[in-house]
């Protein structure tokens, strides 16, 4: 039979016996953002929710209630987003960790960030807690699927952009009775998400946000988007973050 892996579903007696055995803590971090005319805007919650038991079944972990709203600043208040300040979001996501690792007996923490724009907060989170001996480390989701299923895009300039064909397709495997693929604008991107991401890989770095990229929350062909697409992204993806975790939180390297 298999061994629960959500904390709430745990008793503390438990919960402490089986941190103490794990490799880690999955904490998912999410958001609530528009995610064009066509995905609901909780997508990212949703992906968070399925895929961190996934990745605690694999790996021996336990999985912490997802944080569901972002730093979603570059969306601009566009409909349906909700934003919280990314200093507001560090020190709420500093405050969860660090409970769980005082009071659960885990040895380190991982930040499964299915919101990107998380990151900075995340990062920040792991350089104070590392500083005070704890092991913690992120992983960004939507990069892992991106770098290990990018081949499988039909849109290779902007399946990867955001509601574009890759996010698309792990939605219809999730949620396809929420999605409203015929309302999808297949948009191609404005001039001002060039201008940005042309300093990618160099040293230097400019900022804008969403509505110098699209009109609608979204872009990229979202046509070839498929939920079979999707199964096999998820199973990539988890493959991928599985794979990192137990190799940054091996028992001889995690610190507490």
């Amino acid at each position: 039979m298999e061994q629960e892996c959500m904390l709430q579903k745990l008793t503390a007696a438990d919960i402490r016996a089986r941190a103490a055995k794990a490799p880690a803590i999955i904490l998912p971090l999410a958001s609530i953002e528009i995610l064009g005319a066509h995905g609901p805007v909780g997508l990212d919650l949703t992906v968070a929710q399925a895929v961190a038991p996934l990745i605690a079944r694999r790996t021996g972990c336990l999985v912490a209630p997802a944080i569901p709203y972002g730093d979603t600043a570059e969306f601009c208040g566009m409909d349906g987003t909700v934003h919280v300040p990314a200093d507001a979001l560090e020190a709420y996501i500093y405050a969860v960790a660090s409970s769980l690792l005082q009071t659960c007996g885990a040895r380190a923490v991982l930040f499964l960030n299915v919101h990107s724009l998380n990151g900075f907060a995340a990062s920040a989170v792991c350089r104070r807690l590392t500083a005070q001996g704890y092991a913690a480390a992120t992983a960004d989701w939507w990069a892992a699927v991106g770098m290990r299923g990018g081949e499988l895009l039909a849109d290779q300039q902007n399946g990867r952009g955001h509601g574009a064909e890759l996010i698309t397709s792990v939605a219809l495997a999730l949620c396809g009775e929420q999605m409203r693929m015929e309302r999808a604008a297949c948009e191609k991107p404005l001039p001002g998400l060039e201008a940005v991401s042309r300093w990618n890989g160099t040293p230097f770095r400019t900022y804008s946000n969403f509505r110098a990229y699209c009109q609608g929350g979204a872009w990229g062909d979202t046509t070839a988007a498929s939920a079979e697409k999707g199964r096999e992204l998820i199973e990539r993806g988890v493959t991928a973050v599985a794979a990192f975790l137990l190799e940054a939180f091996h028992a001889g390297t995690a610190a507490h």
